[in-house]
């Protein structure tokens, strides 16, 4: 699991024409609160060159983000073979999700269950518990964006 890049956050701000609200810099800290982020074993981290930074992610969110508690020979070569051409390795969750690192994926680390939590970033921004920033969301859904008009439903 990605979360999306600061310049595609904001990208998408202009388009909606709100960039105050839908800023990266307005919506990162939802997306940190709704995240619960467990790091990989150290021994995994090292042996695949890993690049972490706990600041970036939020650790008591509904949506459980994890490494895989097994990793296959190639992902510890992975890393060190991007840097050997140049590549350079990040933690993406702050807003720069481009290099090599290792993803994570929506797994609950102590009972490897799927977490899912479908609106946790809208809840997130709209929960007390979680936020601070008065965002306000509508139930609404996009079903298409015909060249200058969305067509939006109720869900």
């Amino acid at each position: 699991m990605i979360r999306q890049s600061e310049i595609e956050q904001n990208s998408w701000a202009t388009l909606a024409n709100d960039t105050e609200r839908w800023g990266w810099d307005t919506v990162y800290p939802s997306l940190k609160k709704s995240e619960n982020w467990t790091p990989p074993t150290d021994s995994h981290i090292e042996q695949a060159s890993m690049v972490l930074d706990e600041s970036l992610h939020g650790l008591d969110g509904p949506i459980h983000y994890s490494y895989p508690g097994y990793f296959y020979e190639s992902q510890y070569e992975w890393i060190p073979t991007l840097a050997n051409m140049g590549v350079e390795t990040r933690d993406p969750a702050g807003g720069q999700g481009w290099g090599s690192f290792i993803a994570t994926s929506a797994i609950n680390p102590t009972n490897v269950n799927v977490s899912f939590f479908p609106f946790a970033p809208v809840d997130c921004a709209l929960t007390p518990k979680y936020s601070s920033s008065g965002l306000a969301l509508t139930p609404r859904l996009v079903t298409s964006i015909p060249s200058t008009i969305a067509r939006i439903s109720s869900f």
